[in-house]
């Protein structure tokens, strides 16, 4: 049952033999787990935020575990559109057609260190505006993007998607303490920021793996 929250998340996941190609100096079975990895944490920490009632997570791959592991409320929407905006706008097709009353947050499926209490924290910050978004550490790309109720979203992810969607009317929610939330994976140098930060368990596992001497 969708909990009475007043925030429905979407969040966006690549089949994992096609996401974090940037990650280099891993070999492609630990690339992929640790793809997975930062998926299931990411929708762990947003799904246990408390003003988060369902979590959406679209895909095009058929790995993700279903029914979602946990009593977390998530739904998984498989679809086989191309590319990220195009998942996010099946997401938000999914909340507009069953949840129209929602406000709407978008979290890419890269931030391994995001905990509830950042979720929280940036939500209620993004409450007071129709769109916000929220800058990567680095000031250039987006880790979320929120709509109020029948506001549109407008998802630009990709290269400079924080200057797109800044220019398409989104305004930058600026908040200490949301570090966690801000730190995306794309490269091995944001990899060791996230593990500075403190990642969540799943990729936590995956890295104590991988540094575990090898078995004969």
């Amino acid at each position: 049952m969708t909990r009475a929250a007043p925030w429905l998340a979407v969040v966006p996941v690549k089949p994992a033999a096609a996401a974090k190609t940037r990650l280099v100096g891993v070999d492609e079975p630990q690339r992929m787990a640790l793809a997975r990895a930062f998926a299931l944490d990411t929708v762990a920490a947003v799904a246990a935020a408390l003003s988060v009632g369902t979590v959406v997570v679209v895909t095009s791959g058929n790995e993700w575990p279903q029914p979602w592991p946990g009593d977390a409320d998530v739904l998984v929407v498989t679809d086989d559109l191309a590319g990220m905006n195009a998942a996010v706008r099946r997401g938000m097709s999914w909340v507009r057609q069953h949840r129209s009353e929602a406000a709407v947050a978008v979290f890419p499926a890269d931030l391994p260190a995001a905990t509830p209490a950042a979720v929280e924290c940036f939500l209620r910050r993004a409450e007071a505006h129709e769109r916000s978004v929220l800058a990567d550490i680095e000031m250039v790309g987006s880790t979320a993007l929120t709509a109020s109720p029948g506001a549109a979203l407008r998802p630009a992810f990709g290269p400079a998607s924080l200057h797109h969607h800044l220019t398409g009317g989104a305004v930058l929610v600026e908040l200490s303490g949301l570090e966690p939330l801000r730190r995306d994976v794309d490269l091995a140098a944001h990899l060791r920021a996230a593990v500075r930060l403190g990642v969540g368990p799943r990729t936590t596992e995956v890295l104590a793996e991988a540094a575990s001497p090898s078995r004969p």
